[in-house]
């Protein structure tokens, strides 16, 4: 946002749901005054901010969606996205609704597999659950590390370069989220809002997200 403020005369419109990131935002409403506008907002909300806002459709220029975590929610440990520092399992992006904890102490083996596989296209996803079940039965599973651990002993095989709990790491954080609804919410309102001609720019970390984004262009264009 501070990069297309700077080097252009345009006005910004910015969404992020996280409440830590309105500290920041309010750095860029003082210093570019009514050019920028921060909504504590998900992107399925896009659609209801633009529209008491704008009144004329199809008059913003660009849109851009930049999706998953941030350095912001990795960095803190008490928010609990990272397996690499030791904090509560949280991963709420806005902080409200169920926590990490939630899912995984009291959803069922089935339930948690199909999260692993779906969300982080984990193929081991049975064992995963299964070990995580079985070691709930004996105490609470509570933070980040902990469940990590788990999960990296439930995978067979020597330790990789990509660290054995990351698709399940993000299989909990996308279904706590529901990023997936949410991004597919933020791409029918930029069909909505972007003048002929506008750019739509979708900065994506993995294949889900990738399929969404392509499909709906597919469909835009045909």
């Amino acid at each position: 946002s501070n990069a297309i403020l700077e080097n252009t005369n345009c006005d910004v419109y910015g969404f992020d749901r996280d409440p830590e990131v309105k500290r920041y935002a309010n750095k860029l409403k003082g210093k570019y005054r009514n050019r920028f506008k921060f909504f504590q907002k998900k992107f399925s909300e896009i659609d209801d901010m633009l529209s008491k806002k704008i009144y004329s459709k199809k008059m913003i220029r660009g849109m851009i969606f930049d999706l998953g975590v941030s350095n912001l929610q990795l960095t803190k440990k008490n928010r609990g996205f990272s397996f690499k520092l030791n904090g509560p399992l949280d991963m709420r992006m806005s902080k409200e609704g169920i926590k990490a904890f939630d899912v995984i102490n009291h959803y069922s083996q089935e339930k948690l597999a199909e999260i692993f596989y779906k969300f982080g296209d984990e193929i081991f996803s049975r064992r995963v659950a299964r070990k995580i079940v079985q070691s709930r039965k004996i105490n609470p599973i509570i933070s980040t590390t902990e469940l990590a651990d788990i999960i990296r002993k439930a995978i067979p095989g020597r330790k990789k370069k990509i660290d054995k709990a990351t698709k399940s790491f993000q299989a909990i954080r996308m279904f706590i989220n529901d990023e997936m609804t949410e991004l597919n919410k933020g791409l029918i309102a930029s069909e909505k809002f972007l003048a002929c001609g506008g750019i739509l720019c979708v900065v994506s970390f993995h294949s889900k997200e990738d399929k969404i984004v392509k499909n709906f262009l597919n469909v835009c264009q045909g």
